[in-house]
């Protein structure tokens, strides 16, 4: 019997993390006769779960947004069949294995006695996690794809301005790469004009993390901008990773592909060049960076050249490099798929 499935988001939907929130009503609208519950009505999915067997999605959080731990600690221990969607490794991945007592962990443990054994598995967009994952069954799933949008995004709300554009919060683990791009030249008087051409988009919080550590000028920073209608406001961007990332694959991060979806110029640094090669991505030289300069003699180039290198890229990164459909489609194939693959989903043809 194909049980109906429940995805929990565990934060409020409306409040919580944009991508984590994006997935989970993606799921709902996916998955044939899914409903989606969050923070706020999370005692309404026990409830029915108490009541008749569910497969539950939950949809990975840091850890201090969960809201109603308790009612969170019943569904996880009404559920049937448990899928945990992580989309940052930052976020651990919880384990049925463990005396730990923290969040979640007490329910997560008691599925392990269970007579039919704990039935969890992850999907997850860090393919190291799959790999190295050995107390579940683990997929690896491109939640990140869910970021690009086919259709026209809207309309920018703020004036053009021929300028590179980062988006996102400071992470020490991409100091390196800031201080490369975002930190004060040396040499002022010669480097300054193409330092000027540079904004980051963050909170003022952000803000003061990035003077901090790398020196950038205050007048590089605006508050947070509408993504991804606001970044046709701008010349360019550039892609950087966290360090770790250069030796685990995860999936490219959600500004690829607001950044594609938008049309926006794409420069990839060096260091982050594996990680697209690695999904398949080809990453023509042109479109690699080493330092602002790069990105200075791209914005010299002027609006033409920056048409030129977003259709291109349009062209190279717009579907699938597997499958060559677009990346929806492609995420819908791969869930229904390891729906059917775990009988979580009725199929035509089914037995």
């Amino acid at each position: 019997m194909i049980l109906p499935t429940i995805i929990y988001y565990p934060a409020n939907a409306n409040s919580g993390v944009v991508a984590g929130a994006r997935i989970a009503r993606w799921l709902e609208r996916t998955i044939p006769g899914a409903r989606m519950y969050d923070g706020k009505t999370v005692e309404q999915a026990a409830d029915l779960m108490e009541k008749r067997p569910h497969n539950l999605f939950i949809i990975n959080v840091p850890k201090p947004m969960v809201a109603k731990v308790e009612q969170a600690e019943r569904v996880v221990r009404a559920a049937d069949t448990l899928i945990w969607v992580q989309n940052d490794y930052a976020i651990q991945t919880p384990t049925p294995y463990t005396n730990g007592q923290s969040i979640f962990t007490r329910a997560f443990t008691e599925r392990t006695k269970r007579k039919a054994g704990h039935k969890m598995q992850v999907w997850s967009s860090c393919a190291d996690r799959v790999e190295r994952l050995m107390t579940m069954p683990a997929h690896y799933v491109n939640w990140n794809a869910l970021a690009y949008q086919f259709q026209e995004p809207p309309r920018p709300t703020i004036k053009r301005t021929d300028a590179m554009l980062y988006w996102g919060a400071y992470r020490p683990q991409r100091q390196k790469s800031f201080v490369k791009y975002f930190g004060v030249p040396e040499d002022r008087e010669s480097d300054g004009a193409e330092f000027e051409r540079v904004v980051i988009s963050c909170t003022k919080n952000g803000a003061d993390k990035f003077y901090e550590n790398t020196g950038a000028p205050r007048s590089s920073f605006v508050g947070p901008i509408n993504v991804p209608g606001d970044l046709y406001s701008f010349a360019c961007t550039v892609y950087i990773e966290d360090e770790m990332s250069h030796k685990r694959f995860h999936s490219t991060a959600n500004r690829f592909y607001e950044a594609l979806s938008a049309r926006l110029p794409i420069l990839v640094d060096k260091s982050a060049v594996g990680t697209l090669q690695k999904a398949g991505f080809t990453v023509p030289p042109a479109m690699q960076s080493e330092s602002l300069a790069d990105v200075s003699r791209l914005l010299a180039a002027g609006p033409s050249a920056w048409r030129t290198m977003a259709q291109r890229q349009h062209e190279l990164w717009g579907t699938d490099p597997k499958l060559r459909v677009h990346h929806d489609k492609a995420l819908v194939g791969n869930v229904i798929n390891l729906m059917k693959l775990g009988n979580l989903l009725a199929w035509k043809g089914q037995k």
